[in-house]
């Protein structure tokens, strides 16, 4: 769910620019014979992404390569690749946990965490509204849908309802190539990501 900016760095701690452009104000007036279009300069907001180097390393012995019972190449691979992840998914989930526009499910709907009680559940009339509010803001979307991040326990919680209008199975939207690691499916037009 980013846009992409080929570009081959100099240097660790290099930054890019994305530049986004800004949206024109909507064109209300009248044309005629006599009235014509006024140019109007175009306008761009400026995104600084400062590309950081970060990880972990494992030092080992040549004593305990040699006298451990287990391959303990594999072992340290293993353990810097799930810290790799685990690393991945904290700094992701900081930003996010970040975030200003973000909205909780419950009666009101708040954007608050401390609001949240343990009955406040992700339900699809709250998917619904976020879709409706999205759309009626002229967000736009990425691939036809918007993204929607969600905790792994409000994820089981929204899965485990049942009825007409609860979760329906991934495959009845997209291809099994279609669904990316970390994706749960499609409801109501947002791409639920754990």
């Amino acid at each position: 769910v980013a846009d992409v900016k080929p570009t081959r760095q100099s240097m660790p701690g290099s930054s890019v620019l994305f530049y986004l452009p800004t949206e024109m104000a909507a064109a209300t007036g009248t044309l005629n014979e006599s009235t014509d279009v006024d140019a109007i300069a175009l306008a761009d907001a400026q995104v600084t992404v400062t590309l950081l180097e970060k990880g972990n390393v494992a030092k080992t012995t040549a004593k305990a390569r040699g006298t451990a019972y287990l391959e303990l190449d594999l072992v340290v691979v293993n353990l810097v690749g799930y810290n790799a992840g685990l690393s991945m998914d904290t700094i992701a989930a900081a930003v996010l946990a970040g975030g200003t526009n973000v909205r909780y499910p419950g009666a009101s709907g708040g954007t608050a965490r401390n609001t949240i009680k343990p009955t406040d559940l992700l339900v699809a009339a709250g998917v619904r509204r976020a879709v409706a509010e999205l759309r009626g803001a002229n967000v736009a979307t990425f691939n036809g849908h918007y993204v929607g991040f969600v905790h792994p326990d409000a994820s089981y919680d929204f899965r485990d309802a049942t009825g007409t209008l609860a979760w329906t199975d991934p495959h009845a939207y997209s291809a099994p190539d279609g669904i990316w690691n970390g994706s749960i499916g499609m409801f109501g037009g947002v791409d639920f990501i754990e």
